[in-house]
């Protein structure tokens, strides 16, 4: 791929907040409750097994690449909307417990919050995701206070409240904000979405989808021309492929002793996050991105087995790379 050694990306330093109402990276998108089940076989029609194991993780893509972010060391502040019942309190209680600031979310009576089933394969450790929206309805730009899009560092958002994240990524761009997007599905307004953007990482499937390219270094060189400053394309296993403003690269994928892959994409999204943060260039994030994620494949769920930067600087220095101090 291209020469290069990447961008540089200053994020800019905010003075028109107080510090304590100021977070480096505020959230907006889906979260969930995670049901997880360690399967010893395939699940089978009309069949029965003891699992292995169960946990129950709070989930969603934003909500965890925010508890990734902000172990890593970046203060974080989500935005979502869920119901008064007992899954929706315990999303915003893991939230609390995780360091992520809640408060923000939109609370709805009457509905029921949204939740997954997740099976896992005991031996390879690829799981199947069975999962429910609820009957919460999606999260409307009207219900959230404008003026806290301007009180972060970082927007990071996804694809499940696009009636928000639209105009939330076009006001935090206007104020000079950095905006990530983890880009999983392909929507009518994606178009629309990525020009409001600096950051766009997608699954191979949304980048074939959305671009028509087989090739995810094309694909990603195709989603930079609609707007983002950064495109990048992930491959599960084989790695990651980005293009910028200066090169275009491919990062590997670390191998360890997996246990669940289940948020392993959403753990790089909030560790590339917290790389544009110190001001890192796009090949030192992905970096970052690919050791946090095969770290937290380590554990079971989503968040059980994220690492704090120094786990992952200790994981990188055993296999020859250094991150900056």
């Amino acid at each position: 791929m291209g020469p290069g050694h990447g961008l540089n990306h200053s994020i800019p330093e905010r003075k028109d907040k107080t510090m304590s109402d100021l977070v480096d990276i505020l959230g907006i998108g889906c979260c969930s409750i995670d049901l997880l089940s360690v399967l010893p076989e395939p699940v089978g029609s009309d069949t029965k097994q003891r699992m292995d194991r169960f946990s129950r993780q709070g989930g969603g893509l934003v909500a965890t690449a925010l508890v990734a972010a902000h172990r890593l060391g970046a203060s974080a502040r989500f935005i979502g909307k869920v119901a008064n019942d007992s899954l929706g309190k315990e999303i915003l209680d893991q939230l609390k417990e995780e360091g992520v600031d809640p408060t923000c979310t939109v609370v709805v009576s009457g509905k029921e919050t949204r939740f997954a089933i997740i099976l896992v394969d005991a031996h390879s450790g690829q799981r199947s995701i069975i999962w429910t929206p609820g009957t919460v309805e999606p999260l409307k730009w009207e219900e959230i206070d404008s003026s806290i899009i301007t009180r972060c560092k970082l927007l990071h958002i996804d694809e499940y409240e696009m009636q928000a994240v639209i105009p939330a990524a076009q006001a935090a761009r206007a104020a000079g904000i950095f905006v990530s997007l983890d880009a999983e599905t392909v929507e009518e307004n994606t178009p629309e979405l990525l020009q409001s953007v600096n950051l766009v990482i997608g699954s191979e499937e949304f980048g074939r989808r959305f671009t028509g390219q087989s090739d995810p270094e094309r694909a990603a060189r195709f989603l930079r021309e609609q707007g983002p400053q950064i495109a990048g394309v992930t491959l599960g296993s084989q790695g990651s492929v980005f293009c910028d403003e200066s090169e275009s690269f491919y990062q590997e994928a670390f191998s360890v002793d997996v246990v669940d892959t289940t948020g392993a994409g959403d753990v790089f999204h909030g560790a590339f996050a917290f790389g544009i943060l110190q001001g890192w260039t796009s090949r030192t994030c992905a970096l970052l991105a690919s050791a946090t994620s095969a770290l937290k494949c380590r554990g079971l769920g989503g968040r059980e087995a994220i690492p704090d930067l120094s786990s992952v600087r200790e994981f990188l220095h055993e296999r020859n790379h250094l991150l900056p101090e």
